[in-house]
């Protein structure tokens, strides 16, 4: 296990006080690996295919969970969409529990329990999808569209496609126990990495995880390594008044906007030796809201700082960097008052590529698509930061392109949504029918 220092920071703390506790948290790292690597050939694996029913099945449930809006940073928290794919569990025979770690916030774990010795494997992703407007859509976000061999809905590659494929598999593996169980663990939560969800869930007592698969967006590819990222919100005040008096909030938090963004080509430099499937660090400033009315001088604005950690930095100096730029901000504007505090924080990610279940998912995926899959990285971050911290196997392997979510028309190709019901159903057989060693059963 990793030592204390390397978990996860929760909300509300400040970046000054991240920096003068001199708390570090470290880039994740395992075995390092050379980029290619020897697959089994899929005849050398048994073919193991889910049911044909089990796909009608699943369009069944996408159909329930695409209008089950979910966004907690507006408000909107996770009940509808958790009873949606609680309900699912139940009706194919697998144990469900609804957990919350907050009131209201449920997480869903679902159990599909194996005859005894063998490894567990957990499915993983967040519950939440970003909320989308009706604009440039061709047709209601909220509501299931097949056509033209494609599958559109709000959230159905971020990860609602994904989740139910898992589904789907588990489904299937009650049918065909295995020695090691099977976890389904969708946690609450979205954007912000799973920080009240996946990472509760790892940390339940009770349930016992050798690997785990994420099922974001990746072209049924294998991804075992990922960039991190911080998120810090900073609140400008400054006193209200008419055009000309007061104090100007918004003026400040432009300048301080510009002077953060002026650290971008430098974050870049230092990272550029990054691969290139995941790119090198960066920060932006993706959210800014001040003012009231155009008369009148804005007395407060709130910016958001997206700063994306390269595979190899570390978050301490990243928040030291940005610190620095706040307190020049504050000295040119020392009427107006700048507060910054960390909203969420996830390491950059290297799993082991070589690992069992990173060998069983890419075999899988080959077997079941004839293709040997890209082993290689995601750009984004995602739930696999949690379990790496846990010193766990993780990868990340799901139906959809990761270009297409957040946007207009997102959608995930048929085909490749019920081929995701054999690779996670064929990798859960392969993987939780391998014994466990003595010595991790005695743990």
């Amino acid at each position: 296990m990793m030592s204390d220092n390397r978990q996860p920071l929760g909300y509300g703390l400040t970046v000054l006080d991240l920096i003068q506790k001199r708390l570090t948290y470290q880039t994740v790292v395992f075995v390092p690996e050379p980029e290619l690597h020897q697959l089994p050939r899929g005849s050398e694996m048994s073919e193991k295919t889910a049911s044909e029913s089990a796909s009608t099945r699943a369009i069944d449930v996408l159909e329930a969970a695409i209008p089950a809006k979910c966004e907690p940073e507006i408000g909107i928290l996770e009940p509808a969409i958790a009873n949606v794919y609680a309900d699912a569990m139940r009706d194919l025979g697998i144990d469900v529990e609804l957990w919350e770690v907050e009131p209201g916030r449920p997480s869903v774990v679902g159990h599909v329990k194996g005859t005894g010795g063998g490894k567990s494997l957990i499915f993983n992703a967040h519950l939440c999808s970003p909320i989308t407007e009706f604009n440039d859509w061709q047709s209601d976000p909220y509501k299931l569209d097949v056509r033209g061999g494609k599958i559109y809905g709000s959230g159905v590659a971020d990860a609602r496609g994904g989740i139910v494929a898992m589904i789907a598999a588990a489904g299937e593996l009650v049918k065909t126990p295995t020695a090691g169980d099977l976890y389904l663990g969708f946690g609450a939560g979205g954007e912000y990495g799973g920080q009240i969800g996946t990472k509760a869930i790892i940390e339940k007592k009770g349930i016992t995880i050798d690997g785990a698969i994420v099922c974001e967006a990746t072209h049924l590819n294998t991804v075992y390594r990922e960039r991190g990222a911080l998120f810090i919100r900073v609140d400008v005040t400054g006193v209200t008044g008419l055009s000309g008096g007061g104090v100007n909030a918004n003026h400040a938090a432009l300048d301080l906007a510009i002077a953060l963004r002026s650290l971008d080509p430098g974050i870049v430099a230092a990272t550029k030796d990054a691969p290139s499937d995941v790119g090198p660090g960066a920060l932006n400033i993706n959210l800014m809201n001040g003012g009231t009315f155009y008369y009148n001088v804005p007395d407060r604005c709130v910016l958001f700082v997206d700063r994306r950690l390269g595979l190899y930095e570390t978050p301490g100096p990243a928040l030291e960097a940005i610190e620095v730029v706040i307190d020049q901000v504050r000295k040119q504007h020392p009427k107006a008052t700048i507060e910054s505090k960390l909203e969420a924080t996830m390491p950059s990610c290297i799993t082991n590529s070589q690992s069992a279940l990173a060998n069983a998912v890419s075999s899988s995926i080959q077997s079941v698509t004839g293709m040997t899959p890209t082993v290689g990285g995601f750009r984004g971050f995602t739930e696999m930061a949690h379990f790496g911290v846990a010193g766990l196997d993780a990868v990340v392997c799901g139906p959809g392109d990761v270009d297409v979510i957040h946007r207009p028309n997102e959608h995930i190709d048929t085909d490749e949504f019920n081929k995701a019901i054999d690779v996670y159903y064929q990798t859960a057989l392969d993987f939780t029918s391998q014994m466990r060693d003595i010595e991790s059963m005695s743990e």
